[in-house]
């Protein structure tokens, strides 16, 4: 009876520490760096824009939750002390833009843009607030 009750205790002395290893990876895995994603969708940032503005609901199905790769003019960038960088894609002189928020690992691709320059960039769709929101955000390619 006593090696039966040390069987069953190993039992789930391992299966207690399979699930803490387990709960701690998923803690601290990081997302995919998205440059290493196939796009579902293409789009500029001029259409993506129109496309919330035009029909929300539509625009969600389209786009929502999805990888995309998305072209524009830089109008804005915000960088906040190298922890944070949003770029901001669209037209210039229109109050809603794209707001790209970039993938910090990836921070040595997009520390000499500038206001100006035409970007391709692979991001994560995650809605429309004030500007449709795209996380994770890596360079895919700058022209002057």
């Amino acid at each position: 009876m006593g090696s039966n009750r040390k069987y069953i205790f190993a039992i789930i002395a391992v299966f207690i520490l399979a699930m803490i290893l387990y709960a701690v990876n998923e803690y601290t895995r990081k997302p995919a760096v998205l440059s290493n994603e196939k796009p579902q969708e293409t789009i500029t940032a001029m259409a993506l824009l129109a496309a919330f503005k035009n029909n929300e609901e539509m625009a969600n199905k389209l786009y929502l939750g999805k990888t995309i790769l998305i072209t524009g003019l830089i109008t804005e960038i915000n960088n906040e002390q190298d922890t944070l960088m949003n770029i901001y894609l669209g037209d210039p002189n229109a109050f809603t833009k794209v707001s790209c928020k970039m993938d910090m690992r990836k921070k040595d691709s997009f520390v000499k843009l500038s206001a100006g320059q035409q970007i391709s960039l692979i991001g994560f769709c995650t809605g429309y607030l004030q500007d449709v929101e795209l996380d994770r955000c890596v360079i895919v390619l700058k022209n002057n």
